[in-house]
């Protein structure tokens, strides 16, 4: 007998939502109706669109195991990060601009796949910006090293500085000027272009 009072119970509950779920739709006016059509159907839109598919944040692994492979050169580390963080910036940058033209997206069937999408995103360029700035500051802290040429000791590059200008510039790193600034003193301090130094040598 309990059991059967207990699913009564439940019976009930569902018909009441299922009643007053009714009667909100009841209560939209035309327009209203128009509108949250229009809405999930561009929320549709963009879920099926080709932009949507690839404004993803979740396949950077690879990227960043070369980017982190201190076996090869450093310059090339560095741009790998960099061209990472850009196109992961860009990518968010894009994913942003779509949601934005969805307003009430939270409030849409199917819209969690969206913001799952944003909220890795916005990890992900942070993940990286962190690890490309502080691969950046070790660059800028020792931005030269020194190698044996003819029995002497000489003062040569670390990476090519024109590598590690841009990619002070291209992330806009806090105290920008201050670090292009030590890069320029680096620079005077070699004198004429120089290859820059391999991995293995000594700083």
């Amino acid at each position: 007998m309990t059991l059967n009072l207990t699913m009564i119970k439940k019976t009930l509950v569902v018909a009441i939502i299922a009643l007053s779920i009714q009667a909100c739709q009841k209560g939209l006016s035309n327009e209203e109706r128009l509108e949250r059509t229009t809405r999930q159907t561009n929320l549709d839109k963009l879920v099926t669109s080709s932009e949507f598919a690839e404004l993803r944040c979740d396949d950077t692994s690879n990227a960043l195991f070369k980017a982190r492979d201190e076996a090869q050169p450093e310059g090339e580390r560095l741009k790998m990060y960099v061209d990472l963080y850009l196109s992961l910036q860009d990518r968010k940058n894009r994913l942003d601009a779509a949601i934005a033209r969805n307003p009430d997206l939270a409030y849409q069937e199917g819209a969690q796949t969206i913001l799952d999408r944003q909220e890795t995103c916005v990890r992900q360029v942070t993940d990286v910006r962190i690890e490309t700035e502080r691969f950046i500051r070790d660059l800028v802290d020792t931005p030269t090293v020194q190698e044996i040429k003819g029995g002497s000791i000489v003062v040569v590059p670390r990476i090519d500085f024109v590598i590690l200008r841009r990619a002070i510039e291209a992330i806009d790193i806090d105290g920008k000027q201050e670090m292009l600034r030590t890069v320029e003193l680096a620079e005077q301090r070699v004198g004429p272009a120089q290859p820059p130094a391999p991995s293995s040598r000594k700083r």
